[in-house]
């Protein structure tokens, strides 16, 4: 009888001992992890390296010159781009706007109306697709956390003009509706410049762009379209 009890003490003893390893073998993986999931990452709102979607929209409100006088309202476009942010401090940040946008210029038809002819539409308008790059200097203000926070960035892009339409529209004697889009225009420049101004608070922004170099050709002797957009833009980002 004592014998079964000691046998009986005896594994119990080891059991107990093998229970508590395998739990001290436990605690120990759970800890390791636990410590490599707290790993400090440079990747982030306000890290040193941010990438994030955006899109916005802008409306023109230049004024115009004689003979392409615009209709405002209507007068405007969408853009969605890509922005890089490289954090240098607390204060400044840099980085690299990538964004296609699609600005539709609404001609006012009347008789003193030269762009790009004097003939008289029931609407007419210029529309553009543009691919725009650029630098941006952004000064950041205020204490944050892991957010962008309150910003303004100043920026100077390049566009490539991707495509650059006339559209007129007209109704005839008979009640039918001619629509004319007409591209490959012979007047225009391939490219142009703008300077942008950004005002935003986290994931929103008010944006001013004023376009530095002309959208026609000298020799093409056409009175300019408005230079100056205002618009907001919100990031795909909390």
């Amino acid at each position: 009888m004592n014998k079964k009890v000691n046998a009986s003490i005896v594994l119990f003893a080891v059991l107990l001992i093998i229970s508590s390893s395998v739990t001290r073998s436990q605690t120990v993986l759970l800890d390791v992890e636990t410590r490599a999931d707290s790993v400090e990452t440079n990747f982030g709102l306000n890290k040193t390296h941010y990438l994030n979607f955006y899109f916005g929209y802008g409306a023109i409100v230049g004024p115009s010159t004689t003979g392409a006088a615009i209709i405002y309202l209507g007068s405007g476009g969408s853009d969605i781009g890509l922005r890089y942010k490289l954090k240098l401090g607390e204060t400044f940040s840099t980085g690299v706007d990538l964004s296609y946008e699609s600005p539709t210029y609404k001609l006012k038809q009347n008789t003193t109306k030269v762009l790009p002819d004097g003939i008289i539409h029931e609407e007419e308008s210029f529309e553009y697709n543009t691919l725009a790059a650029g630098p941006y200097l952004r000064i950041n203000f205020g204490k944050r956390g892991n957010y962008i926070g309150k910003y303004v960035d100043l920026a100077g892009r390049f566009h490539l003009v991707i495509k650059a339409q006339h559209y007129a529209k007209d109704e005839q004697p008979n009640g039918n509706i001619t629509r004319i889009y007409t591209s490959k225009l012979n007047y225009t420049h391939p490219s142009y410049y703008d300077a942008l101004v950004r005002v935003g608070n986290n994931r929103y922004a008010i944006k001013v762009s004023y376009r530095l170099t002309d959208l026609f050709t000298t020799a093409s002797a056409l009175p300019e379209l408005p230079q100056l957009m205002i618009g907001i833009e919100v990031g795909a980002h909390k």
